[in-house]
């Protein structure tokens, strides 16, 4: 049995984990800079709405990228359990 489309997988996932790593770091990134400019009073009241929606969408797209992180984990952890499973029944031993 080969491990090749095993490991190709989780080079998969793993590529695609970094991808969204990337995403939450750059979505915070925003949120930073916001609460930066609004603890420094640069903001009018049209200026602090704009603020806020950047900060809104900042928030939702970390959400939305850990919701997929944890699918992510999810997915992984499975596969795992059933490739232990397959190399417990090869190997002929019980759990």
């Amino acid at each position: 049995m080969s491990d090749e489309p095993v490991l190709a997988a989780l080079a998969r996932l793993e590529g695609g984990q970094a991808e969204l790593r990337a995403d939450v770091s750059g979505a915070l990134g925003t949120i930073n800079t916001v609460l930066g400019e609004i603890i420094e009073g640069m903001a009018t009241r049209t200026q602090l709405d704009a603020l806020m929606k950047r900060m809104n969408d900042g928030f939702e797209r970390v959400l939305l990228a850990q919701h997929v992180l944890q699918v992510n984990d999810d997915t992984l952890t499975q596969r795992v359990t059933r490739l232990e499973e397959d190399v417990r029944q090869l190997r002929g031993s019980t759990p």
